[in-house]
């Protein structure tokens, strides 16, 4: 049999979907490079840039959202644009950088460090700064997903989540899941705590805690020392020591509105 039209075909077809790929990232006027199909990733070392639009089934109509790179003074920088029309409180999508092993998507760790035992952390801080423009309703949020193993297995394992804790730095139009439980102080900064008992559904009807300092005060640029909440919430019996964190994330809420959000620096320190 003479495969050469089927190879020609084939190649054809390659080449089709790699000037689509190279077409997604072309640079603008400003030297933008852009991505904008859902779960769409960028990749600068154990950084994960991902266009996450998790909630897009709840869009009012069209939208749009890309994950962003370009060039400053030689050094690149990595953000995310979005336009959702209308509003829904319990959020369109949370554009992001993704850190570890994320148990809703599985595959290797981006540092074997993680996932790392609650009781074994020593530093684990997150530096950022973040020149967001945005309206509507939106938050700025890092988080850690805790598990209760340290496997980092291939496959996504949601059923391991046992908790998600979220660090509200700024919110507009916005508020955190659940009911406010106390204040608490950190590194001079104040926070609301709140908390969800049980929180979405990890795939076998059962859903996860959920918790969420929200910052006094706008905070886009900050060290944030995530091993200080950590051991507060390990002081309370809140989370279990047996718990792991398994990815750092940090990213927008997106409840409406249109923004921008560059990341002009951001590291983890983890020890």
């Amino acid at each position: 049999m003479n495969n050469r039209p089927l190879l020609m075909a084939l190649i054809g077809a390659a080449f089709a979907v790699s000037a689509a790929y190279a077409a997604a990232q072309a640079a603008d006027g400003q030297g933008t490079a852009s991505l904008s199909m859902d779960g769409d990733q960028m990749r600068s070392g154990p950084y994960v840039y991902e266009n996450n639009q998790w909630g897009k089934a709840k869009a009012n109509g069209a939208f749009s959202q890309s994950i962003l790179r370009r060039t400053v003074d030689g050094v690149p920088q990595y953000g995310w644009s979005w336009d959702w029309p209308g509003y829904n409180a319990s959020v369109f999508a949370y554009p992001e950088v993704i850190y570890g092993w994320k148990p809703w998507s599985g595959g290797r760790s981006t540092d074997p460090k993680l996932p790392m035992k609650v009781t074994d952390i020593r530093t684990m801080q997150m530096i950022f700064d973040l020149d967001l423009q945005a309206t509507g309703g939106y938050n700025i949020a890092p988080e850690i997903w805790l598990t209760s193993t340290g496997e980092a297995s291939a496959r996504a394992a949601p059923a391991r989540i046992t908790t998600e804790v979220m660090f509200w730095m700024d919110h507009n139009n916005t508020q955190p899941a659940g009911t406010f439980m106390e204040k608490v102080a950190v590194d001079g900064f104040d926070y609301q705590l709140w908390k969800l008992d049980s929180m979405g559904d990890k795939g076998n009807g059962q859903g996860w805690a959920y918790y969420a300092f929200m910052s006094a005060r706008p905070q886009n640029k900050a060290t944030l020392d995530i091993r200080q909440f950590i051991q507060y919430l390990l002081s309370k019996n809140y989370i279990a020591a047996e718990n792991y964190v398994a990815s750092i994330e940090f990213g927008n809420e997106i409840a409406g509105g249109k923004g921008t959000a560059w990341l002009r620096k951001y590291a983890l320190i983890i020890e």
